[in-house]
C-alpha cells in the first residue's frame, strides 16, 4: 500500500496489539533423534466478494503437520 489510509493504519495497529498481546503463545515441538523428519505446512487463501450474487468473502486456510490435516473455511455472513 503506497498510500495507507487512516483506517489501514488503525487495522495495521491492531494487528500488532493482538501479536504483543500474544507473544507468550505458542506450539513447542520438542526435537527427538528416533523421529523422521518433521514437516509443518501451512497455506492461506482469501477472495474478496467475489460471489456475484451477494458480493460475499471467502477466506480459509490449510495445514499439514506430518500427515495430519487441520482445515477451516469461512464464508463472511
Amino acid at each position: 500500500m503506497s498510500r495507507p489510509r487512516a483506517v489501514d493504519l488503525r487495522a495495521a495497529r491492531r494487528v500488532l496489539q493482538y501479536l504483543r498481546g500474544t507473544e507468550q503463545l505458542g506450539l513447542l515441538f520438542k526435537y527427538a533423534e528416533d523421529a523422521e523428519c518433521t514437516t509443518l505446512r501451512a497455506f492461506a487463501d482469501a477472495d474478496w466478494a467475489n460471489d456475484p450474487v451477494q458480493r460475499k468473502s471467502t477466506t480459509g486456510y490449510i495445514v499439514f503437520f506430518n500427515e495430519a490435516v487441520g482445515v477451516c473455511a469461512q464464508a463472511a455472513s
